[in-house]
């Protein structure tokens, strides 16, 4: 039983990893105003029975969110999902939820075409799995870039890591600008931890600006995971700043 309550724990935070927005995208007006606040949410669904939702808000405080400075973020998201919780003497599958909050400062680096983010701090994970309820406190880091290395092309990285069950995500994409002045190309994303591990390959359509306020990306693709096997996913972000 605590093995399989392990393993469940460990999968609930791995699964959070699943939807990752784009952290540092170029303002979706073009006002001239300072804008302090960066809102964003990825909800995301997989054909494994499993799903996932997160909030982000990242703050500016003392200047604009595009320059160089401190940040501050704070993050509500969570997932539902299943996992194998007995193989004897046939696989028998549990199901769990979690939610973590996070409370992440770090600093913004702004550069020619190049934008980097880097923060740490502390995450509040709540979890259920099978019935069995379980809170653990971990330390989190993000290191994110976004970047536009000509006029026609983008390119994103998005990397974690937790150290509740040394749980980390690797997270690229390339892009080549349309007609339609957004980025259509691949990505690819490969998580995993001490006892889960998964990748997902797809596209992504991204920065499809709505009113000059609201930009929205899409991201498809397949997804395996170690334990549960092949699927699809799908996933869309909303992102706007003020």
């Amino acid at each position: 039983m605590y093995r399989q309550l392990a393993f469940a724990v460990a999968f609930s935070v791995f699964a959070g990893t699943g939807a990752q927005a784009f952290d540092i995208l170029p303002p979706p007006n073009a006002s001239g105003k300072t804008q302090h606040v960066i809102l964003d949410s990825t909800p995301e669904i997989n054909s494994l029975r499993g799903r996932s939702v997160d909030f982000n808000a990242t703050f500016a405080p003392f200047g604009d969110a595009y320059e160089t400075g401190f940040r501050f973020r704070l993050t509500d998201s969570a997932s539902w999902y299943r996992f194998i919780n007995g193989t004897d003497p046939i696989t028998t599958y549990g199901s769990g939820r979690s939610n973590a909050v996070e409370m992440l400062p770090g600093f913004f680096l702004s550069l020619p075409r190049i934008g980097i983010l880097g923060l740490a701090g502390l995450s509040v994970i709540d979890s259920v799995d099978d019935g069995v309820s379980t809170h653990r406190n971990a330390g989190k880091a993000v290191l994110s870039f976004y970047a536009t290395p000509t006029d026609q092309t983008m390119a994103y990285g998005n990397y974690t890591y937790l150290t509740l069950n040394n749980a980390w995500m690797l997270q690229n994409k390339v892009g080549l600008k349309v007609p339609w002045n957004f980025y259509v190309g691949p990505e690819a994303t490969f998580a995993g931890s001490d006892i889960a591990a998964s990748r997902k390959l797809g596209l992504h359509v991204s920065g499809i600006s709505l009113g000059g306020v609201v930009v929205v990306s899409f991201a498809a693709g397949q997804i395996h995971d170690r334990q549960l096997g092949n699927g699809g996913y799908f996933n869309v972000n909303f992102y706007g700043s003020f």
